[in-house]
């Protein structure tokens, strides 16, 4: 099960079109150019509040953040739902901004593929 996290702080479940892993063409649609991967911060699964009063439950086995490669560079929005997902999140002394900007997709290593 994979989830799709958007800056604007909606939460879309999504699956791969075929198979059991996404193709990187769908991961690059989703967060909207070149990918990489971000660890994820141990405690799964996750519990998120939104400000709506809702709940999600984000249930992923071994999970994998799949962000955008060039989110800085291109000066995307802050994603604060997924920031808060991000093993290196806050500031960890290294780097003047650790958090994760675009959309962002959680999944299970498996699927990724290869």
């Amino acid at each position: 099960m994979a989830y799709w996290i958007r800056t604007n702080g909606d939460v879309q479940e999504v699956k791969p079109k075929t198979g059991a892993s996404f193709s990187l063409e769908e991961l690059q649609g989703f967060v909207g150019g070149y990918i990489e991967t971000a660890p994820v911060r141990d405690g799964a699964p996750f519990t998120i509040y939104l400000p709506s009063g809702d709940t999600i439950l984000l249930n992923v086995t071994n999970p994998v953040l799949v962000v955008n490669e060039e989110g800085l560079l291109r000066r995307l929005p802050f994603n604060g739902l997924a920031s808060c997902l991000y093993r290196h999140y806050p500031f960890n002394g290294v780097y003047p901004f650790n958090g994760v900007v675009g959309d962002a997709v959680l999944l299970s290593s498996a699927e990724l593929g290869d």
